[in-house]
């Protein structure tokens, strides 16, 4: 991607709802925009997926109203997906990462790049079109993206051939352990989401030094960031009725070599896009506030 930039994405001072115009034929029609200003990165990455077919659709609320994750947006599932090809830029903060303070690529304010195919026209439509994404625009060098899954993941390696990613670049994880896990990188179950029931996924991991071409045959990767999932349905007997996944815009600025916020001025942009949200919507602070002001 042709652009520099110092600060990642600026503050959200009030993401208002767009709302949704359902015509007789169930299409969705985009009426209104977000308003925020986006930033070089948002603008070139829905630029480049609204030309591929996708339509644009506003950020969820932050401010969930749920117990889960102490009241604020997670990830990017939403309670239900649209029709057709869909395209939004979501903004979430994690209570289990204030801890993490310190680790390559943890934020407590990230913002996820969102994508979900209706009837995909292939098994793994999603995928490649994630991986087109990532090398041909995002810069990304195929010798250096490691995909993570469990067995079910085995009918899609053909896949990443064609993309460039040789199999020995795609580390099978236990099962088992995977599901037990539930933290994407195979299967994907946060504890309590209010959305989410439990989904076999891909990860894409990059590496942030020489040498990542080398083959990987253990999880967690040594000196790689995770970047990007991608949900997908194992049951190979039928079409998958829907793809979705997203990639960490963050996370691919820093596989780039481009700065990012720092952890607390992240966390300090989060608060701040809370309070905003509180004030427009008018609802109460979440329960997760007293942690990431103080």
């Amino acid at each position: 991607m042709k652009r520099t930039r110092r600060e990642v994405l600026q503050l959200l001072s009030g993401a208002m709802a767009m709302p949704l115009i359902f015509i007789s034929n169930s299409r969705l029609l985009a009426a209104a925009s977000i308003s925020r200003d986006l930033d070089p990165q948002e603008l070139t990455v829905l630029d480049y997926f609204t030309k591929s077919g996708f339509t644009r659709l506003p950020a969820m609320d932050l401010i969930t109203g749920h117990d889960f994750n102490d009241g604020l947006r997670y990830d990017d599932t939403p309670q239900s997906y649209p029709p057709g090809r869909s395209v939004r830029i979501q903004d979430c903060m994690r209570m289990e990462d204030l801890p993490r303070k310190g680790e390559p690529g943890i934020l407590p304010y990230f913002h996820i790049l969102s994508l979900s195919i209706e009837k995909p026209a292939f098994r793994g439509e999603l995928l490649t079109t994630m991986l087109d994404y990532l090398v041909t625009e995002g810069g990304l060098d195929p010798k250096k993206l490691v995909l993570v899954s469990t067995d079910r993941f085995r009918p899609f390696l053909p896949l990443l051939e064609t993309r460039g990613i040789e199999a020995g670049r795609f580390v099978e994880r236990n099962r088992a352990e995977a599901m037990a896990k539930g933290d994407g990188s195979g299967y994907f179950n946060p504890l309590g989401h209010p959305y989410v029931t439990g989904q076999y996924t891909v990860s894409l991991h990059y590496a942030l030094n020489a040498g990542g071409e080398k083959k990987l045959s253990e999880y967690p990767l040594p000196s790689h960031l995770e970047i990007a999932e991608v949900a997908f349905d194992p049951d190979l007997e039928k079409s998958p009725p829907r793809e979705m996944g997203g990639i960490g815009l963050e996370r691919l600025l820093l596989a780039q070599g481009k700065a990012i916020d720092d952890f607390d001025t992240s966390r300090k942009k989060g608060v701040a896009a809370v309070e905003a949200e509180a004030k427009r919507r008018m609802v109460a602070l979440p329960k997760a506030y007293r942690r990431i002001s103080t």
